[in-house]
């Protein structure tokens, strides 16, 4: 397996069914990720001095190496916060013929 085409999860989320959908449509329509799951989640932070809490939907987008730039820009686009929670696994292990669908869905 080429080193661009090593799987990652990369994860946001962001307030809205709806924008959750929408977010994740748009990335697997783009080939940017070969796939993206919806989790409802409640989210307790600080932001500028104020506490918050609300529900949110977290995505958990399948991707590889050589889409991460790509993906997080795109998701930045079209992110509707300022400073979206935006970070990356690497997994330590995944079966191979799945790591290989998420490259060939990928562009890899």
């Amino acid at each position: 397996m080429h080193p661009s085409d090593h799987p990652l999860l990369v994860i946001t989320s962001i307030t809205g069914l709806d924008a959750a959908r929408a977010l994740a449509r748009a990335m697997v329509e783009q080939g940017l990720a070969a796939c993206a799951q919806l989790q409802a989640i409640e989210s307790v932070y600080v932001w500028q001095g104020k506490l918050c809490q609300g529900e949110e939907q977290r995505i958990l987008f399948k991707t590889r190496v050589g889409q991460q730039a790509a993906l997080e820009a795109a998701i930045r686009a079209l992110h509707s916060d300022e400073l979206p929670a935006l970070y990356v696994l690497k997994p330590d292990a995944m079966l191979p013929e799945f790591a290989d669908w998420i490259a060939r869905q990928t562009g890899g």
